[in-house]
């Protein structure tokens, strides 16, 4: 053991488990391994949990500091007022006290905004729930979305481009002054295509800044299916209808939500999509960062 080694730690569902490898005359060699099946408790666990259940490095934050730990994850403009499952996770992160999921949940009940925010439980019998396709993989669907107008920011723009990554759960928004059918084509070939590469489905609602002979040209060429939603049915396209509600509500950008950054709320929208993909997600128990 007194040549350098590497440590490779893996984890699954079921189990957690690292090889031990050194380099011996320039290849690499396993010269150890460890592993155990988790317990039933353990399987529940987020893949952050999950890997404490191993040594792992944390900060052990004293009582009088969780307060603040607590506040930039949670009230900070950047935090987005996270629910508690969100808050505790991203917390996990970097810091460990006793009792974190317990302050954390008291922490979001007690938060006012968040009292004034709550949405009220549909009364009305659901209808038949929504079966979302199967993803094969990273880059497979996107979703798009304009969101606005919004209060003119000091930088002109009154309107947001919203996209997401149905499988990666990445998200990426573009603030301009107007969202013509030429500037929604622009920022898909600029910014998405051109960075990432075309995806094989892009998935829209049916207004004209999407549904365009210039939008549908683009994407034939760069043979992208093109999925609409059907008419008054957000929730075809929940993932970036989500999201859409999150930010706005993190940057006050409404009426009903603070003002402060009514004028600059396009100056946070950066940060705070950084924010949320270094968030575990709810659904992949992962972030994107």
């Amino acid at each position: 053991m007194s040549r350098p080694f590497t440590v490779k730690p893996d984890m699954c569902k079921f189990s957690v488990g690292g090889l031990f490898t050194q380099k011996v005359n320039g290849k690499e060699m396993v010269i150890a391994y460890t592993s155990r099946v988790l317990s039933a408790a353990e399987r529940n666990y987020s893949p952050v949990e999950r890997e404490g259940v191993e040594k792992r490095e944390q900060l052990v934050v004293p009582r009088a500091y969780q307060s603040t730990v607590l506040m930039m994850g949670h009230n900070h403009s950047l935090g987005g007022h996270a629910g508690q499952h969100r808050l505790a996770n991203k917390t996990l992160l970097h810091f460990w006290w006793l009792r974190l999921w317990a302050d954390t949940r008291e922490w979001v009940a007690s938060c006012r905004e968040c009292q004034e925010r709550a949405k009220r439980l549909p009364t009305r019998n659901s209808q038949t729930v929504l079966v979302p396709p199967r993803l094969w993989h990273i880059y497979h669907t996107l979703g798009i979305d304009v969101s606005g107008p919004f209060p003119t920011s000091r930088r002109g723009n009154r309107f947001v481009l919203v996209m997401t990554d149905h499988f990666f759960k990445n998200v990426e928004t573009f603030a301009r002054p107007e969202m013509t059918v030429k500037v929604v084509a622009q920022i898909l070939m600029d910014e998405i295509f051109c960075q990432y590469g075309p995806f094989e489905v892009l998935l829209s609602d049916r207004r004209t800044n999407f549904w365009s002979e210039l939008v549908s040209e683009m994407l034939h060429i760069l043979k992208v299916n093109h999925k609409l939603t059907s008419g008054y049915h957000p929730q075809c396209n929940g993932l970036t209808e989500c999201y859409n509600q999150t930010w706005e509500q993190a940057l006050g950008v409404r009426k009903q939500l603070k003002v402060e950054n009514s004028l600059d709320w396009d100056f946070y929208l950066q940060p705070f999509n950084f924010s949320y993909r270094t968030t575990p997600h709810a659904e992949t128990r992962l972030t994107p960062f």
